[in-house]
């Protein structure tokens, strides 16, 4: 999935590995999301999510290490260190248990559905807790979106 406002879009040569890592990433995400309904059918729910999130502790730590000697590392803050707990805890623990659960308990067609929805929930907690502006484009893209959704979890 995609969402490009066509005024600001930047698609130059230059951003191609950006933009293939990100086609291979939505890829091996939709992978992983069939892999779990197939796990989930005959292993725990919570064992099988904790050895796949343990399972990403490998790669994340590389990618880390090399960032940390590409970028360097700022002052660290007790707002960084708050930060960096949410992101391992809130936003990818918990979330990625949920991910599982939803697609261990719904049917494949309804569960990949709640995927839409992030990017329309993802800015309006933006909007809420960092006063982030929401545009008319936005408006109309989250319109559709529910639309589709509603349209699509009827049939």
């Amino acid at each position: 999935m995609a969402v490009i406002d066509p005024r600001t879009a930047e698609l130059s040569p230059s951003l191609f590995w950006g933009n293939m890592s990100l086609l291979a990433a939505a890829l091996t995400w939709a992978l992983y999301s069939v892999l779990v309904r197939k796990v989930s059918q005959t292993q725990d729910l919570l064992t099988s999510s904790t050895i796949m999130l343990l399972g990403g502790i490998p790669s994340s730590l590389a990618f880390s290490v090399w960032e940390m000697n590409s970028q360097g590392v700022g002052e660290i803050t007790l707002g960084i260190i708050g930060g960096l707990l949410f992101l391992g805890i809130i936003s990818t623990a918990i979330a990625m248990f949920l991910w599982n659960y939803a697609f261990a308990e719904l049917p494949a067609a309804v569960a990949s559905l709640t995927f839409f929805a992030q990017p329309v929930v993802g800015t309006l907690l933006g909007w809420f807790f960092l006063s982030e502006q929401i545009t008319s484009l936005f408006i109309v893209g989250g319109v559709l979106i529910g639309v589709g959704i509603i349209i699509a979890s009827s049939e």
